[in-house]
């Protein structure tokens, strides 16, 4: 069993605990998300189906596979719903988890893995164009213009229904995103502090960055982010899942696509930039199970930067570090954004500075 650790730059002086809603006592959470989570699972069966099915598996035994997780795990959906009081403190993590297990027990792994791929690999052609376009601004506006690509990226998302289906459709733009977010002030906006923190002379020494999905928003939101970063002077430790999970970045795709990078912006190979395993396998984080690695890197880190609905606002969102936090997530979830007051594809730019002592 891989030894999993508690997350060091957690604040030692707040309690932890990932995931805001307990669906024992939140009623209005678990009525939304058992139903989102059976549609959700209906596509990722369908994908695993036809992966096996261009494996060259036989599609009889993955439609039977499939027929099982479905089974297995709609009973457990049913047991939330009649009794969530027999689960200890069910949450969303906590079905991620369950979700992905029953999927890997059958047989289908990495789903996503085709789609991932491919949206690697359209991203990749545009990344010398997005990093062209961040050096061509101002030294005091390129800190804006990265964290509004980072989030126009997040709103590609196979996890999510409002996004899903026009991802299928490659339906999406990524400078039409970027170009069309929600005017400043955003519903939850630091970001005027976090520019003070910036403009101020002392450059991070590192930051880790848990990243997110797939595609554009790995490629053209947070590798710019973290090229910006290390232009700076900062190592940038790119924290990536052990596991998959949905279309989320695993280490795995990281390493594979990484020497495309190299290849098609070459300013990659010059800058501290490193990838690392964030130990982890749901597109939430529990920051209580990463991996010794992480946290060897994490030691002497001053800047932890958390990206996605799922990992900065649904796991994280109250979490609070020892060292200057940053959280930013585009709201694709109507009860995310209701329990925000907030509205569908409002962002959200959380700018904590690290407590003083």
């Amino acid at each position: 069993m891989v030894r999993k650790e508690k997350f060091c730059r957690l604040d030692p002086n707040w309690e932890y605990l990932p995931c805001q809603w307990d669906f024992r006592y939140n009623s209005a959470a678990r009525e939304y998300y058992v139903p989102f989570f059976r549609v959700q699972y209906e596509r990722s069966l369908t994908l695993g189906i036809a992966q096996a099915e261009a494996d060259g598996k036989d599609r009889a035994d993955a439609e039977r596979r499939a027929e099982t997780c479905r089974r297995e795990f709609n009973a457990f959906l049913d047991r939330m719903l009649a009794d969530p009081w027999q689960f200890e403190r069910p949450t969303m993590l906590s079905i991620d988890c369950v979700r992905d297990n029953i999927l890997r027990e059958n047989g289908f792994f990495d789903v996503y893995y085709e789609i991932k791929h491919h949206d690697n690999e359209l991203a990749l052609s545009l990344l010398p164009e997005i990093c062209r376009d961040l050096d061509a601004h101002a030294p005091s506006q390129q800190l804006q213009t990265a964290t509004q690509g980072a989030l126009a990226g997040n709103i590609f998302d196979m996890g999510v229904t409002a996004t899903a289906q026009r991802m299928l459709e490659k339906s999406l733009s990524f400078l039409h995103t970027r170009d069309n977010l929600p005017r400043r002030p955003w519903v939850v906006d630091d970001f005027d502090t976090l520019l003070r923190r910036f403009l101020s002379g002392q450059v991070h020494r590192k930051a880790i960055m848990f990243v997110d999905n797939a595609g554009a928003d790995f490629i053209l939101g947070m590798l710019p982010l973290a090229r910006f970063l290390a232009l700076r002077g900062t190592e940038v430790v790119i924290a990536a899942n052990e596991l998959p999970t949905l279309n989320d970045m695993t280490i795995r795709d990281a390493q594979e696509i990484w020497p495309e990078v190299l290849v098609a912006e070459p300013s990659f190979g010059k800058l501290p930039i490193r990838l690392v395993s964030t130990g982890t396998g749901a597109p939430l984080i529990d920051l209580r199970e990463i991996s010794p690695e992480l946290n060897r890197e994490a030691a002497n880190a001053d800047l932890v930067i958390l990206e996605g609905m799922g990992r900065a606002l649904e796991s994280n969102f109250f979490t609070r570090f020892d060292v200057d936090a940053l959280k930013i997530a585009m709201i694709k979830e109507e009860f995310v954004a209701q329990s925000l007051g907030a509205s569908m594809y409002d962002v959200v730019c959380r700018f904590e500075p690290a407590p003083r002592r």
